[in-house]
């Protein structure tokens, strides 16, 4: 992160660019990630004495190690009427919104003005 705060200074934000892209295609594989968890939370909470399914080596895969919440929302997951309450739920709002960002990061952080006509 010193590096690209060190070329942020310089006033050249299009030399982040790949940096940012790199950041934002990740983001979008846990983006998937977390809605593949969230139909997985969603069946286990319909059929609670099924099996919840391993995925440690997705999380991991994901960089998500240090979300020890994800496999606790699947499976803590049920349904209260037609709700589907989820533990956690927090979290993955927060890991949501920070992968919207990042995902975001090249389209808005540049704008309009530094790209070639």
């Amino acid at each position: 992160m010193l590096k690209e705060k060190a070329v942020a200074s310089l006033g050249q934000p299009s030399l982040l660019m790949p940096a940012w892209i790199k950041a934002a295609l990740a983001a979008n594989d846990r983006l998937k990630l977390y809605l593949t968890l969230l139909q997985s939370a969603a069946q286990h909470a319909s059929t609670p004495d099924g099996p919840v399914g391993r995925w440690e080596t997705d999380i991991a895969h994901a960089g998500l190690q240090d979300a020890p919440w994800a496999p606790e929302m699947l499976s803590g997951a049920y349904y209260d009427d037609d709700l589907l309450i989820l533990p956690h739920m927090e979290n993955l709002l927060e890991a949501l919104s920070n992968d919207l960002a990042t995902m975001a990061r090249p389209l808005c952080d540049v704008g309009q003005a530094s790209w070639p006509n």
